[in-house]
């Protein structure tokens, strides 16, 4: 389903943009769209193949302990800084 989203996106833009190539606002946003879900598949297949390569062993990762409540202080300062407010669930 993740993989079918963007590639009915771009198909569906892909023909739009095909059969109406007198409107040139619609294909500027036609082909942003393609090559907003283009960047996004290509995501979900970099993540694919880091899956595969930590199954086969080709991947090791490496575990860090790490002080949560300072990197949840950090994302509130950021978002602070940026007039966002960080709440808890």
């Amino acid at each position: 389903h993740e993989l079918r989203t963007p590639l009915t996106a771009i198909n569906g833009w892909a023909e739009t943009v095909a059969g109406d190539l007198g409107d040139p606002e619609l294909a500027a946003s036609g082909l942003s769209i393609i090559q907003k879900e283009t960047r996004r598949l290509s995501q979900m297949v970099e993540e694919l193949l880091d899956f595969s390569r930590i199954e086969s062993g080709r991947l090791k990762l490496q575990t860090e302990v790490f002080d949560l409540r300072a990197v949840h202080l950090h994302r509130a300062f950021a978002a602070g800084r940026h007039g966002l407010v960080v709440r808890r669930a």
